[in-house]
């Protein structure tokens, strides 16, 4: 037997009213006793709600394992074989969604806890009242509606998430490509000025490079010194060529002038905010730096110089 249809007197009207009209929600009606069983369904129908008709568990189960669209199950209590409370206990066991009235003439506390504990939405007590049947069944409906409504929204701000999500991994994908290419172009500029300091500086950032994945940094902390190995002598740009091409021994004026290349290079890139770690690499402290520097024109070794610097500022002090 498939749904009814609704009595002829809610079917009545022009053709133009019944394409408005919602469509009617689908419950199934388990009642071994007939009279009963016509009873409820007369009291849904009047209601514009779709009734299927079944006498037993049994039925019901069948009805619902063959897809047929059930958005209620209304059952009695007390049936041959298989009774409401099993009924009960398999529907939530495979279709947890659907709301379960259970309806019985037998006033019994016990077995009204025993089924709101096993999931039902309701329990009613016969001879069923038509306004407190329609109440229980609409809230019944309104809250799985809710309930998948609210499902919808949990998986549609989850998709929304994941693609929020994707797109800034994309967007910071594209802007760290943009700060390489800004990386290039600082480095292609100091190599034509200056082609010898520009492979330097090349070999120096694959030193660095290397030396700092043995010492277990992060992908992080090696992309930040690498930019600023590869930057370290940026300062260069604004030493005169006259000095930075002179093949003679520097004086000790040109000397001053050559040291200030890393101070030059840090006043550069600090104005970058994603170079601020590559311009501190550059020129950890000026004081330290110009000490360091010294030490470094006169030939001059000091092994204790970098035990309290960070990683990155060691292996500039080593290398550059």
């Amino acid at each position: 037997m498939r749904f009814d249809k609704l009595t002829s007197g809610s079917w009545g009207g022009h053709r133009e009213s019944q394409v408005n009209r919602p469509m009617p929600q689908h419950i199934l009606v388990v009642e071994d006793d007939d009279a009963t069983r016509a009873v409820i369904v007369s009291m849904l129908s009047s209601a514009s709600y779709a009734c299927r008709e079944t006498e037993n568990a049994r039925e019901a189960l069948a009805v619902l394992e063959s897809g047929e669209k059930v958005e209620l199950v209304l059952s009695n209590l007390i049936m041959p074989g298989l009774d409401g409370i099993g009924l009960l206990k398999r529907v939530k066991a495979k279709y947890p969604d659907t709301p379960f009235i259970l309806q019985t003439g037998v006033r019994d506390d016990s077995s009204r806890l025993d089924a709101m504990s096993n999931g039902a939405y309701d329990y009613l007590v016969k001879p069923l009242d038509r306004d407190q049947l329609l109440a229980t069944v609409g809230r019944a409906l309104e809250y799985r509606r809710l309930k998948f409504e609210n499902r919808a929204y949990q998986s549609n701000l989850e998709a929304l998430v994941t693609a929020r999500t994707e797109q800034l991994r994309q967007a910071v994908t594209t802007l760290e490509r943009s700060y390489d290419i800004s990386l290039e172009i600082l480095g292609d500029a100091l190599s034509l000025k200056d082609t010898q300091t520009g492979r330097h500086s090349k070999r120096v950032t694959a030193f660095t490079i290397s030396i700092a994945s043995e010492m277990g940094l992060s992908a992080d902390q090696v992309r930040g010194i690498a930019r600023g190995a590869f930057l370290h002598d940026i300062g260069k740009l604004a030493t005169a060529d006259a000095i930075l091409f002179k093949p003679t021994v520097l004086t000790e004026d040109e000397t001053a002038v050559m040291r200030q290349h890393c101070l030059t290079g840090y006043e550069i890139l600090k104005k970058v905010p994603f170079l601020a770690d590559a311009a501190e690499i550059v020129c950890p402290s000026r004081t330290l730096r110009r000490k360091w520097l010294s030490l470094r024109i006169e030939g001059r070794t000091n092994t204790a110089r970098g035990k309290n610097r960070r990683p990155s500022e060691r292996l500039g002090c080593y290398y550059f």
